[in-house]
């Protein structure tokens, strides 16, 4: 090959390259127009919305568009939006993650009672309909979860903490959830930084491309290892007494 053929192949495969790139960009900038333009009609509110991503789900499983927004009025109700490769439907998670920071914001005070150094995520699902500006929230039709860390001293006496989750459980009870369920994780307060990792990508709606960016099932995995003893309780399952022994014996049922 001579040196003129070299360089027509090179400059060719170049120029393919770069209507590759801009063919791309240009699905990127028309999902993007769609993305907005399905958010915007169904809130009737403005966004921003971050990259746009293709998430390969597995053989067989296809694959997920997917990309992160977040409410011009609001820059912490960062939330996902997707639709499945093929498909001309959009969903999100916007109206659960209002509902999520709403109820964190009730339930702060009471977690810190329990620790100053808690930390807690909430999920939830929501049987009720919300009007599109979210002022209208129905707590009788909410069934949230919520996980609490608490980081201890080993060795750790749960006992300390009997009255504390009582009165936290007794919160949950005044607000009339459809039901509930909660989770407190004790952990070991000298591997703290374990669970600030979690608990923070936790309380993000992350895409599926960002939970591989940030490692999230490496982080979650360390921080089960820091749990050093578990409370769980399910409202739907055991009815509540607000009395210090049925904490007690809740703890006494572990592993059982």
């Amino acid at each position: 090959m001579d040196k003129r053929t070299l360089l027509y192949s090179i400059g060719s495969f170049l120029c393919i390259i770069v209507v590759l790139i801009l063919l791309i960009g240009q699905n990127n900038s028309d999902e993007e127009e769609q993305m907005l333009a399905y958010l915007e009609q169904k809130y009737d509110q403005d966004f921003v919305l971050g990259e746009v991503e293709t998430y390969d789900l597995g053989f067989a499983a296809g694959e997920l568009i997917e990309a992160q927004a977040t409410p011009v009025f609001d820059d912490k109700l960062s939330f996902v939006v997707t639709r499945e490769l093929g498909s001309s439907t959009y969903e999100d998670t916007y109206e659960s993650k209002v509902v999520n920071t709403t109820l964190a914001e009730k339930l702060l005070p009471t977690v810190k009672e329990m620790s100053e150094d808690a930390q807690f995520y909430v999920q939830s699902s929501y049987d009720g309909e919300l009007h599109k500006r979210f002022t209208k929230l129905s707590l009788n039709k909410v069934k949230p979860s919520v996980v609490v860390g608490i980081p201890v001293k080993i060795p750790f006496n749960n006992e300390n903490y009997t009255e504390r989750i009582l009165n936290f459980l007794n919160e949950l009870e005044t607000k009339k959830f459809d039901h509930y369920t909660v989770r407190i994780d004790f952990t070991d307060r000298n591997k703290a930084n374990n669970l600030d990792k979690y608990m923070k990508l936790s309380q993000k709606d992350l895409t599926q491309t960002e939970k591989e960016k940030q490692e999230f099932s490496e982080v979650k995995r360390q921080y089960d290892e820091t749990i050093v003893e578990k409370f769980t309780f399910k409202s739907n399952e055991i009815e509540f007494i607000n009395e210090p022994d049925f904490i007690r014996n809740l703890f006494s049922q572990k592993g059982k």
